[in-house]
């Protein structure tokens, strides 16, 4: 189909935030954060590639929208290929006076439009399932390093903790807390597998 690409660039905008880094991918990195100081502004900042990259939810997350996205496009094009097959048939008994009326061309045309609405329509809610499920993980997804970048922020006088793309001239690496904000993730996170949405049954 037409909009298959477009479908399933969407569903996949959760996982791309996974990739586009080269940094250090060790989980077990030195975690040791240094409190700010209480007379000063303190402002820190995360890669948060890097924690997309070592994060144990957000991997998962990823793994599970390349299921989908994979299931969704096989079975798209295999409704494709029987349209495709239907309307090759119709053609052939076409052209080899197979229909003994009009009336029977017809109901076999009238037919196949019906299949292509109900794929048409089984495209559109699967669609919109996939893009509601990739939302939800993303909101799951950020939720959670919010909240431990605050915990960590608020238990070392931190007044701010900025992503590392945030464009800067210079920033010292001595700011960087994403190990702690890696290791307090995946600490915290207990894998329970999350229900996907679930595929229609093909009719047979």
């Amino acid at each position: 189909m037409k909009k298959l690409k477009l479908a399933v660039a969407a569903i996949m905008a959760v996982s791309a935030l996974t990739m586009g880094s080269c940094s250090k991918s060790d989980d077990t990195a030195n975690a040791a954060v240094v409190p700010g100081d209480e007379t000063t502004t303190n402002t820190r900042y995360v890669n948060l590639a890097r924690v997309f990259e070592n994060y144990t939810l957000a991997r998962e997350i990823n793994d599970e929208l390349q299921r989908l996205d994979l299931e969704f496009g096989n079975q798209a094009q295999a409704k494709q290929n029987e349209l495709q097959r239907k309307a090759q048939n119709i053609q052939q008994k076409r052209d080899n006076n197979i229909y003994l009326s009009q009336q029977s061309f017809e109901a076999d045309v009238n037919a196949y439009s019906r299949s292509e609405q109900e794929v048409q329509q089984w495209y559109n809610t699967r669609q919109m399932q996939l893009l509601q499920y990739s939302q939800s993980q993303s909101e799951r997804l950020n939720d959670s390093i919010r909240n431990v970048v605050r915990d960590i922020s608020l238990a070392n006088n931190f007044d701010a903790v900025l992503n590392d793309t945030v464009a800067a001239l210079y920033v010292n690496p001595a700011l960087d807390i994403t190990d702690a904000v890696i290791a307090e993730l995946n600490k915290r996170y207990t894998p329970v597998a999350a229900p996907a949405p679930a595929a229609e049954p093909e009719k047979k």
